[in-house]
């Protein structure tokens, strides 16, 4: 392909800004690292939960620090929104516009404020490194003697702007484009298909009310999920101070974190029509987390048979004028 194409390809793909799903590294979706509450990151925490290999210096903001990572991965990985590796950036390096992560977080054009907390969440993500325990980035294996340390992203260029420059300056900005480079770790994990993929509406679905049902529902995403037959799957996890952790929950007594675990529970249900089930219990005196949903095959053919029945009634309808 000629270069002048390739770019005029690139830059037509590039308009289309909001995925119809987008790719999360699965450890980056089961760590405690994401806070559903005020952020202080100065603060000298390690944000470990249930993640098998990643720890972190600080704790970042579920909305939107979590789906501007989730956009940028995806971006890299598709940045003529399909599969086509020519296209891909063999440094890391994600190419876009505020206006790009805007419309795709949004839903519309991003106003001066938005613009602000999007390039707040980039200097966050910049500030926060991870220890990759278990895993050596040099050679992309596990290893249980080695550990990584590194960023979730490596470097950010802006063409219009500083991005450590004061918010309230830079937020009026407009046209702002920016390059941001993912690590080797990251772009590694998510090339060997080490990811889970989250549907894009659906994460963006939930407002900032309903933190905690959204990361309820980021982690049951990233979980190891069994078939039980009759078109289902389930998963289950033990409730405590470990899954809390991993949740970003922050409550002084286990009853009241298991009574707004369950009010998620209901809200992750409205929002997300796989969930068959997904309830608290409690079993031989020990709380945990059952869920079942249906599998993507049986999602599938669900709807599919709504389409059908659909197609049936338009027919019965022009039938009858």
């Amino acid at each position: 392909m000629h270069p002048s194409d390739k770019a005029a390809r690139l830059l037509s793909g590039m308009a289309h800004s909001r995925p119809a799903s987008a790719r999360s590294q699965r450890d980056l979706a089961r760590a405690g690292l994401w806070a559903t509450g005020p952020v202080q990151l100065e603060l000298p925490l390690t944000a470990e939960g249930l993640s098998e290999i990643l720890r972190a210096s600080g704790r970042l903001k579920l909305t939107p620090d979590f789906d501007v990572l989730t956009w940028l991965c995806e971006r890299w990985l598709r940045p003529l929104g399909s599969d086509e590796p020519d296209f891909q950036n063999s440094t890391g390096w994600a190419f876009f516009t505020l206006r790009d992560l805007g419309q795709a977080l949004y839903r519309r054009e991003p106003n001066s404020r938005d613009r602000g907390a999007l390039r707040a969440s980039l200097r966050r993500l910049r500030s926060v490194q991870v220890d990759l325990i278990g895993y050596d980035a040099h050679t992309g294996e596990l290893d249980s003697h080695k550990a990584t340390n590194d960023n979730l992203l490596d470097r950010i260029v802006s063409e219009l702007d500083d991005v450590r420059a004061d918010a309230r300056r830079v937020g009026a900005l407009r046209g702002s484009t920016f390059k941001v480079q993912l690590p080797l770790w990251l772009r590694q994990q998510l090339i060997d298909g080490h990811f889970v993929r989250l549907h894009w509406d659906t994460l963006r679905a939930f407002d900032e009310r309903q933190d905690l049902a959204k990361r309820l529902w980021v982690y049951l995403a990233a979980e190891r999920w069994k078939h039980e037959g009759g078109g289902t799957e389930g998963t289950w996890i033990p409730v405590g101070d470990k899954l809390f952790t991993a949740l970003g929950m922050n409550f002084e007594r286990p009853r009241d974190a298991r009574a707004a675990l369950k009010r998620a529970c209901l809200t992750v249900r409205r929002h997300d029509v796989r969930y068959v089930a997904l309830d608290l219990t409690r079993l031989f005196g020990r709380w945990r987390l059952d869920a079942s949903r249906l599998t993507a095959a049986e999602l599938s053919a669900s709807k599919s048979e709504r389409e059908r029945v659909r197609a049936q009634a338009r027919a019965s309808l022009a039938l009858g004028a």
